[in-house]
């Protein structure tokens, strides 16, 4: 039986295994996901990390269902940085370097990406602890 806090940890994982698996069927959705990850892992990956180790430290059910809640922000704003960086790196080498009118857009499918996400994921964890598949969410030991 796997804890709570490992089927949420693992839950991090997925957004970065499922393309990789869908990879050799040859179908539009792996290639979609596929794209995407390689695209957006530079962000995706100090995220990921730092979701990591705030669950890590996350004592209860409570504290980590709150984690859950404002990951997509989270995510959001290292997406927002990363993307004002490369603005200002850019502008740097070419002072004619146009604002990127997409990040609005970005940020916005972010969030409704990510909270969609939590919501699957949220049922699942739910469902798993129904079905006693899942452990309680409990404080392990270092």
């Amino acid at each position: 039986m796997m804890s709570g806090r490992r089927f949420l940890q693992f839950s991090l994982a997925l957004p970065l295994l499922v393309p990789v698996v869908l990879l050799p069927f040859d179908n539009a959705v792996g290639d979609i996901l596929f794209i995407a990850i390689g695209t957006g892992i530079w962000e995706y990956l100090p995220f990921a990390l730092l979701m990591l180790w705030l669950l890590h430290r996350a004592a209860t059910y409570g504290s980590a269902h709150l984690l859950m809640g404002i990951a997509p922000v989270v995510y959001v704003i290292i997406v927002a940085a990363a993307w004002v960086a490369t603005f200002l790196i850019q502008r740097a080498f070419e002072p004619a370097a146009r604002w990127p009118e997409v990040l609005p857009i970005l940020c916005y499918f972010g969030l409704v990406i990510g909270y969609g996400y939590v919501l699957v994921v949220a049922a699942a964890l739910g469902l798993s602890r129904m079905f006693g598949w899942v452990r309680t969410y409990e404080l392990q030991s270092s």
